[in-house]
């Protein structure tokens, strides 16, 4: 593979994340920086002065600034105008040199990490347990600050104290809103050249009835969990090359690790050598998990992995098979053959034969 392709996630992360973790009590606040609008909106009101103002009175209407945020009509009953500015702080402190001050993935220490911090502003979140791409709920964001991504520079603040860890998801729930409301301002004045206090009145209520949508489901996965066995190992095997079935090996590869046909394509000029084929919806190389190795930034016990198989991965090429695709024996059967795949110790008595068809 080319040597574009060589991202190295699973030294850069692990180690960007140790070095975060242990910082976690330092401070790296600097003076507040404003919420600012995306560089796409930047780009297309730039001879629009009128339209800019109207887009940034009407999103500081709904969410406030940096120092003084709102937004407690859409939060938790607990969470008060007080709790949510200290939280904006703590931010500030905690988390905005790697996510940015708006929320967009660019803060100052962004640009050296692999993956790249999260841009929260379309509303998407890889790793939540909710169908059909729902806007999480609090204890989805919560669950990010509690247990970190493991391969990822994102780490645990379980050492906050509960309020706080509350109070930070709150204000990410925030930041992401403000970005999708602009989003969808943006994406109405491409089609009619005007910003109105209106619209952007409107494109709150439609976000806001996003996140507080009751019909969101979440995959709980079946309880007990079956257990292991070579048998379904075998049968996850099959689902797992099975073009019909569930053809993970387009993508993840016959050996797992990640180099499937799907992900790949020939670098211009010199058909030999190959490069990643695939991006997610922030522009960033999107290279399919290494079944074998890792890491896996979901999580690796069965219901973590269960979860991705039925959910897929919002914003990337990793689909979900939705949990009527296949039947909930052959869905953990391949939940066992990716545990196989990474642990081989799960099914000794069955051959691990890489690379090659079953």
């Amino acid at each position: 593979m080319s040597q574009r392709t060589a991202i190295p996630y699973s030294l850069l992360g692990p180690l960007a994340s140790v070095l975060l973790g242990w910082s976690c009590g330092l401070d790296f606040r600097g003076p507040p920086q404003e919420f600012a609008l995306s560089d796409k909106s930047l780009a297309m009101l730039a001879d629009d002065d009128a339209g800019r103002s109207e887009l940034e009175a009407g999103l500081t209407r709904h969410f406030g600034t940096s120092t003084a945020p709102s937004l407690v009509e859409c939060l938790p009953q607990s969470l008060s105008t007080a709790s949510l500015a200290s939280a904006a702080d703590l931010y500030r402190q905690k988390c905005e040199h790697c996510h940015g001050a708006s929320g967009g993935g660019d803060g100052r220490t962004s640009h050296s990490l692999r993956p790249p911090p999260r841009d929260f502003r379309l509303g998407i979140f890889k790793f939540t347990s909710l169908l059909h791409g729902a806007r999480p709920e609090i204890v989805d964001l919560r669950d990010v600050l509690d247990n970190g991504i493991e391969g990822a520079a994102m780490p645990s603040f379980r050492s906050l104290p509960d309020e706080d860890r509350s109070g930070l998801a709150a204000y990410v729930q925030l930041l992401s809103m403000r970005g999708e409301t602009e989003h969808y301002v943006l994406a109405d004045y491409e089609m009619t050249g005007k910003v109105s206090s209106e619209l952007v009145d409107e494109a709150f209520q439609v976000i806001s009835e996003r996140w507080s949508d009751p019909s969101r489901q979440r995959v709980v996965g079946t309880n007990p969990i079956p257990a292991e066995s070579s048998a379904s190992v075998a049968r996850g095997r099959e689902l797992y090359n099975d073009s019909a079935g569930a053809n993970c090996v387009s993508c993840h590869g016959r050996d797992g690790r990640g180099e499937g046909p799907s992900s790949l394509e020939s670098v211009a000029g010199d058909p030999a050598e190959v490069e990643l084929a695939l991006v997610d919806i922030w522009g960033h190389p999107s290279r399919p998990t290494d079944l074998v190795d890792g890491p896996y930034l979901h999580g690796v016990e069965p219901l973590d992995i269960y979860r991705r198989i039925v959910i897929g991965v919002p914003g990337t090429p990793m689909p979900g098979l939705g949990e009527d695709i296949l039947s909930d024996a052959d869905m953990w059967s391949l939940v066992h053959y990716v545990r196989f795949l990474h642990d081989p110790t799960i099914a000794p008595h069955l051959p691990l034969v890489l690379g090659t068809a079953p």
